[in-house]
Formats: structure tokens, sequence, C-alpha cells
């Protein structure tokens, strides 16, 4: 699917489909409705009245084209309220540019026509360039489906050009942020092929070799630590995790490091990484401490973070980046068997410190522990893991809200401005020292879960220990 950018104030591009997103505000107040009602002669306005349409956030007012427009059929979608915050902003832009493209593939269309919101006249000035890499973004994914094990023929995906549309020459895309829409959005499917894939048919051996062809196609260093290494690595928590199944553990590290050319673009930097770490548990009974069979369904994702962490080097790598970008992936399968660690277990870490284990289901930051010590060992600039850690995190922030844990004021400060600015949700949660209490072990250094309340914490307090 191709997208391009032109400006158009009068809305007279030629296409099958014209998608308009409407704050809600009075619509006379909306250059955009004004403009297309006057290019309807009326009908717009008196359209809206009988559907009762404002511009609710969910609302959609569809009407055949006609008058001054060139298009066969014309959607208004109802943005809601007008945020100047940029984490709603951008999620909206988000959103407005995923329904352009199932609308356009729900009604046949080949080319979509893709009107850039304009905010009430009195509002504060927006990032043109940030709202336009949303829209794009949110064009891409609108288009994403996983029917890998689908037998039935798919309804086909029509469209194949989207043009967005910009009121003025400042607000119209450019070809980078058009490039790097495209390249993120192709790195969010990658991650969620690889959540929705079963476990029987990814699994560490497969996600690693997996790894080795992707980073060998963009010319990141891939090296993958298979059980001997990881022996002499002293590596002893992850192979702890993975001795239930008889499919063994790993660990992938990826390096990219920009060209000479990247680097003088935009100065030569420290040469210091970025490291980035993640969960890759391809399927989590939770081991001797066995989940119940309605938590256990779905625990193929367990290794959303491990995932996030490839697109992420391999996103960087197409871009071009000017910064070195390490990933980590720490590769297991929790399974029950007369080989699994038991609940009472003392392991060695990779760090050296040596931990009890009084829960089989608390595995993630056992395989984080180790692999966050190679982290340490890069001589990075920082270091940030990916985790579907735990659920406590879930019963305090809900479904769609992801925890933040830091040790760092100004790290936390970026990783929650990007956030905002592409539309995700997080929330930065406390380290709170005296729950560190809850991780002594009369017989180890450290045990590996505390008491249920506080969960969240006291298993960032636990991965803290090792970093």
């Amino acid at each position: 699917m191709h997208i391009s950018s032109t400006t158009s104030t009068t809305y007279k591009e030629a296409g099958d489909l014209l998608v308009v997103g409407i704050y809600q505000a009075p619509l006379r107040e909306d250059p955009a409705f004004v403009a297309l009602d006057a290019a309807l002669g009326g009908a717009l306005a008196s359209e809206a009245r009988a559907c009762d349409f404002t511009g609710a956030c969910g609302q959609q007012l569809q009407l055949a084209g006609g008058g001054a427009l060139k298009v066969l059929r014309l959607v208004l979608v109802g943005l809601g309220a007008y945020c100047s915050k940029a984490a709603p902003c951008a999620a909206t832009w988000l959103r407005l540019g995923g329904t352009a493209t199932r609308l356009g593939n729900r009604f046949g269309a080949r080319q979509v026509l893709l009107a850039q919101p304009q905010p009430p006249s009195k509002a504060a000035a927006v990032d043109l360039q940030l709202r336009a890499a949303q829209l794009a973004r949110g064009v891409h994914l609108g288009a994403y489906a996983y029917r890998r094990y689908r037998t039935a023929r798919a309804r086909p995906h029509t469209v194949q050009k989207v043009v967005l549309l910009a009121c003025d020459k400042a607000s119209q895309a450019s070809a980078a942020t058009l490039r790097t829409a495209a390249v993120v959005a192709e790195g969010v499917a990658l991650v969620r092929d690889l959540v929705n894939q079963p476990a029987n048919d990814l699994y560490p051996k497969n996600f690693a070799q997996l790894c080795v062809r992707l980073a060998k196609a963009q010319k990141v260093a891939c090296t993958v630590h298979q059980p001997p290494q990881l022996k002499k690595m002293g590596a002893r928590l992850l192979l702890a995790v993975g001795e239930g199944s008889e499919r063994p553990p790993c660990m992938v590290h990826l390096r990219y490091t920009p060209t000479a050319a990247a680097s003088r673009r935009h100065g030569r930097g420290d040469g210091k990484p970025v490291v980035l770490v993640g969960k890759g548990i391809t399927f989590d009974t939770g081991g001797l401490s066995l989940k119940a069979p309605d938590k256990m369904f779905g625990m193929k994702m367990d290794m959303g973070g491990a995932a996030t962490v490839l697109a992420s080097v391999l996103a960087a790598a197409k871009l071009q980046l000017p910064v070195p970008v390490h990933g980590i992936l720490a590769l297991a399968e929790n399974m029950p068997s007369g080989h699994a660690t038991r609940p009472g277990d003392i392991v060695a870490s990779a760090a050296g410190k040596t931990v009890e284990i009084n829960n089989t289901d608390a595995e993630g930051r056992l395989v984080l522990a180790d692999a966050l010590h190679l982290a340490g060992q890069q001589k990075a600039r920082c270091i940030v893991d990916y985790a579907t850690l735990t659920g406590a995190c879930m019963v305090a922030l809900g479904p769609t809200t992801a925890g933040l844990f830091a040790n760092s004021d100004g790290l936390a400060a970026d990783l929650l401005q990007a956030a905002g600015r592409t539309g995700e949700d997080f929330w930065r949660l406390p380290l709170t020292p005296a729950l560190r209490e809850q991780l002594q072990s009369e017989v180890a250094d450290l045990r590996n879960t505390g008491e249920a309340w506080g969960g969240a914490i006291t298993a960032a307090l636990f991965l803290q220990e090792f970093v």
C-alpha cells in the first residue's frame, strides 16, 4: 500500500473514498465541515442534523459523493472533544488512520483520501509532522490481519493508495515522515504476527532462527547463546526456567551499529549503545506452580517483550539511526515435567546472586535477571526492558495502560514523552523501598516473589538487583 501527501483545501482530489475526521464542536465552526457542506450544496449539514451527527468519538456519517466532490463516497468520522495534550491527540490520529483503511477495504475502494483533521481555531498549535506520522502509521496498521491459519478465503484488501490531504504546505507529510511511519508500522505488524503465532509453531529455537534470518537481511550482528554457552555465562536462571521443557532455552544478542555516514549526520556521540531487553517465554504454563486452565490460555503471548525488542532493533537498522542499539532476548518455554525446577530450589544467577525460587510462575523476572546482567556488560547509555511480566500490573492499571518503572528520572521522562507522542498509555509506578524486605530469603540472597499486594513493584525491585 502506497501513502503520499498533498495539499488540498477544496477537496477536489479524485478518489473512491474521502475520510474526514471531525472534532466534537459546533459543526459550523469546523472548517472542513463547512467546506464539504459547500461542495455538496448544503446536503451535508442536512444529513448531519437528520442523523444527529455531532463529531462525538465513534460516530460516523456516510454520504454518496457528488456536487463539487470527485469521490464516490464521503465518510465523516467523529473524533470526540479536541484535547491539546499529546497523548490523547496522538491516539486519536492513530485510530483515524486505521479507520480510513478499514473503511476503504469494506467499501472496496482502491484509492482513499484522508483529510488531516483541523483543530478548532482557538486550539493550541500541534506538531504537524507528528500528526501526519500518526495518521500514516494508523493507515498501515488498519490493514493488519492475521490469517496464517485461516482456510476460508478472506475478504480482499482493496486499498492500494492512500493520500493524506493537508490544508497547507506546513502540514504536508515529508517523505522522511512517511518512511518512518511505514517502518514503525512494519515493526508493529511483526510483533503482532509473533504474538499471534501459537506455541506449537513458535518456540525458542525457531524464534532464534528467525532473529538470525531477519538480522542478516538488515546487516545486524546476531549471536545466539545455546545452553552450553549459557552455562559458561552463568545464566542459570534462564536455564532453570527452561529445564522442564523438551525445547531448550537460549539467549539472542542483536547488535545494530550505525554507519559512519549516519553518525556524521547527527554528531559522533559517545558510541554507547541503547540496550533493549525482552522477556521471551514462548509459552507459560506456570511450571510446577501450574496456572489454572483459564489463566493458561493465551500464554503464547508471554514472549511479547522479546518480539518488541527484535522489531525495535530491526527498525533502528532500517531507519539508520545514529545511535548503536542492542537487543537481548531471553527465550524459554516454562513447562512442568520431571526435570522442571521446583519451588524451593536455589539457583545462582549470572550476576552471582543466588535466588530461592518460591514460585515457578514468576519466571519472567528470572530470565530477565540474566539478560539484564548481560546488558549491563555492554557499557550501555541506558537499558530498557520490555516484558509481559506480571498480572499484578494489569490489576493496578487495567488492560490498556503499561506500567513503567525506572531508577532514572530523566529516562522515565523520555519514555513517558515518547509514549505520549506515539499514542501509547504509560504510567510510572514507584520502586517502593519498604517492599524490598519481601524479597529477603532465609536461605539465599533473594527469593523471586513477595506478597500479593504490590506484586508489580516487588517484581521491579527484584529486577533492579541485577543492574
